[in-house]
Parts: structure tokens; sequence; C-alpha cells
């Protein structure tokens, strides 16, 4: 007899529709690393604070710098302190223990991987990145100075200040908090307050906003320094391993500044101006090479060689100096000086 109308085939003449089940799994694994994919490319490029800017690198350094900052600098001292031909120099250079150290108080380099200086209309803020968790008592220990004002608490936080008198009635002296197991921040007890009383990260002005952009927060230093107003150029005081300060301060032309400093066999270090228009950084860039000559000609033919492979640039109103020093030559010009 005939099937009714309607009525399907047999079960085992029937085929399974949409394909194997594995290719059903591949599909759906397929989708789930796409959607992921577009999820993680969203968050980097848009999902981001613009006033953070590559200071994501740093956000949690950028959560606790002052507002309207004008100048940060950043000093990777655990890959610094690892490298053997940073420790070639240190050996003959003593001051380099101090410039390890500035804005530390005496919280040891050792100690830290990371140290941040922020400057700005907040006030100034040191936010050290510890490699291991550290306390409130560590931190007492290492600075030493013994005497110390009752604790005050600010949102959950708690700030440390120094008994040195005479002491104003904020007590806005020689200061400290730990806000988690491995940050301290260092500064004065008026910015700290600040800060810790702020919700999200640090306001910047609009060339500090472009600085950040501009450089590679992996180098051993960096500073960046936005200017509110034009300013005169320096080139030397950037670089805490400069031989000396090369500056040209004639017409206050500049308006960003960036100084990245790596150390190797070579120490390298590359200094952006940006100037208010093209014409002032043609301007500018002759002023540096001949200020450059000056210097090699005054301090003698050790001094000269430090430069010799220094280029000077210019694209746009962007002035860009590279200095290449090698290690071996700069220590012969400290030693030099040394004897002096």
């Amino acid at each position: 007899m005939a099937p009714r109308r309607g009525t399907s085939k047999r079960k085992e003449d029937r085929k399974p529709r949409g394909g194997p089940p594995w290719v059903l799994l591949f599909t759906l694994f397929g989708v789930v690393v796409l959607l992921g994919a577009a999820a993680v490319c969203t968050w980097v490029f848009w999902g981001r604070d613009a006033t953070s800017s590559p200071a994501w690198m740093l956000s949690e350094e950028m959560r606790y710098a002052p507002d309207e900052v004008s100048t940060l600098e950043s000093r990777r001292l655990e890959q610094i302190l690892a490298n053997p031909d940073y420790q070639k120099l240190r050996a003959e250079f003593s001051l380099l223990r101090d410039v390890e150290r500035d804005g530390m108080v005496n919280v040891p380099a050792s100690e830290v991987e990371r140290v941040t200086v922020a400057h700005g209309g907040g006030g100034s803020v040191s936010i050290l990145r510890m490699k291991k968790s550290v306390t409130a008592d560590d931190v007492k220990r290492w600075d030493g100075r013994g005497a110390w004002m009752p604790p005050e608490k600010v949102r959950g936080y708690v700030i440390h200040s120094v008994l040195q008198g005479p002491v104003e009635a904020d007590h806005d002296s020689s200061s400290f908090c730990v806000p988690s197991s491995k940050v301290v921040l260092l500064g004065g007890a008026r910015s700290l307050r600040k800060v810790l009383k702020r919700n999200g990260g640090a306001t910047m002005n609009p060339q500090m906003e472009r600085g950040l952009k501009m450089v590679d927060l992996d180098k051993h230093l960096v500073k960046v320094v936005g200017y509110q107003e034009p300013g005169g150029a320096s080139l030397g005081n950037d670089n805490p391993l400069s031989p000396g300060t090369l500056t040209h301060t004639k017409g206050r032309v500049v308006v960003l500044k960036t100084c990245q400093t790596q150390f190797g066999a070579t120490v390298d270090s590359t200094v952006v101006f940006v100037c208010t228009d093209a014409e002032a950084a043609q301007a500018l860039k002759p002023a540096i090479s001949d200020n450059t000559t000056k210097e090699g000609a005054q301090y003698g033919k050790t001094r000269a060689a430090l430069y010799a492979n220094q280029t000077v640039t210019v694209d746009g109103s962007t002035v860009t100096v590279r200095d290449s020093h090698s290690m071996d030559a700069l220590i012969a010009w400290l030693r030099e000086i040394n004897k002096r």
C-alpha cells in the first residue's frame, strides 16, 4: 500500500541536516573568536580614556598623578640596574645613584620596578611601582627619619607624614601613601590628598597628550614636557647622562619636548622639540648644531668625540636631535672630568 501523503521516509533513510556536529562546533568557535577579536580591537582603539593616551601603559601611575600634568618622567629602574653596560657606567659615575633615587626619598632603587615623577598644577607626586608587595612600615624603615604624625585617612587610603617642624596645620610635609600593595606614592600631603580624593585619572594639557603619543614608554628613561605657553629650547638637562648642558634659549618657540634614552653598548638619546611653526624649527636647527660645536671646542677632543654621531633634523615644525654616545667614550669623559 502506498504511504499516505505527508508521511516521511523511514528513519534509516533520513540524512542529518546541517552537516556533522563537529562542523557546527568549529563554526561556533570561529564566531566566538571573531567576536572576541572585534571586542579587543574596539577596546584598543576606542575604549581607553583619551586623557591617558599611551599612558595606558602607566595606568596605575596616571591614576595617581596630579591634575594638569605638564611634565612626566619615567625611569625603568629594574631594567636599568639589570643592564651590564649601565653597571660599568655606574661604577665610574657615583652621581648616578642620586639620579636613580630622584623623587624617591630613601626608597632603595633595587626595590623599584619603575618610578614615574609627575609635575602639574596639582603639585608633584612620585609614583613607585614596586617589584614586590610592601607595607607602610617598610617605607618608614627605608625613610629612617623616625618621627611621624598621626595617620590621615582619605577615602579609605592612609597618608603618612614625617614630623618636621614647624609643621603647617595641614602638615604638607614629606608624605607617602601605599594605595595598593605594589604602589607607593611620595609627595607633599596636599598633593597626595588631592589625588586620593579625585575620581578617575589625571588631567593634562593637549601638548602632554600629544607628547605621550610620541614616546616609547618601554625605554629606560623618558621625559615629556608640555608647555602651557611656548618656552625656550634646552638640550642636555633632560638626559641625566649628558656630558654637559647644551642650551639654546633665544626666543620662546617650543610648545612640546620629549626625551628618550636607552642604555647598551651605546647610550642612545632622542630629543624632540615641537616648535610654534616651521620657521621657528628651521631657526632652531643651526643654533643647536652651533652650540654643539662650541661645546666640543671649549672642552677638548674627549668631549667633542661624544657628539661625533649627533644628528639634527627638521620635519615641519619638529626638530629631532639624536645622540649615540659610545659607553667607552662616555666613561673616558667622566674619568677626565673627575680629575679636575
